[in-house]
């Protein structure tokens, strides 16, 4: 168990960090003045879960790197869109905050997204390869 929590710890931190982040700006009263766009919430909300997603895929990956990509997808997905309900309904009990259905289907990203991941950003997790879509190969 230990060595497995040390191969995940070089993408284990910037995931947590990432993730307070997020309860600490959905904590704080009013976010910024958004521009008058339709929905622009929405697609500030998908980035910022799509984010999070590709944190969680490196960090699972770093953890299980026998796991096929499918299965880290989907477990990242859903990790995501769960850390997104959470943060809605932290959000209902915040005041002048509100909890939107609609805030938490853009916070969950779309699967079929993540089959081909186009973010060179997440190209190498701490310690990857660089022959995996992400960085390490997944057998």
């Amino acid at each position: 168990m230990l060595p497995r929590l040390m191969r995940m710890l070089p993408d284990l931190a910037p995931l947590i960090a990432y993730c307070t982040f997020i309860v600490i700006q959905s904590h704080l009263p009013s976010p910024v003045e958004l521009p008058e766009v339709s929905h622009v919430d929405k697609l500030l909300h998908a980035g910022a879960y799509g984010v999070m997603a590709v944190l969680f895929y490196r960090t699972y990956l770093a953890g299980w790197p026998q796991a096929g990509r499918r299965a880290l997808v989907w477990a990242s997905v859903a990790s995501a869109a769960l850390f997104g309900l959470s943060d809605e309904i932290h959000q209902f009990f915040v005041p002048e905050r509100t909890a939107d259905p609609l805030d938490f289907l853009a916070d969950t990203p779309a699967a079929p997204f993540w089959e081909r991941p186009p973010i060179s950003a997440c190209s190498t997790p701490a310690g990857g390869r660089e022959d995996h879509p992400l960085g390490r190969a997944a057998d």
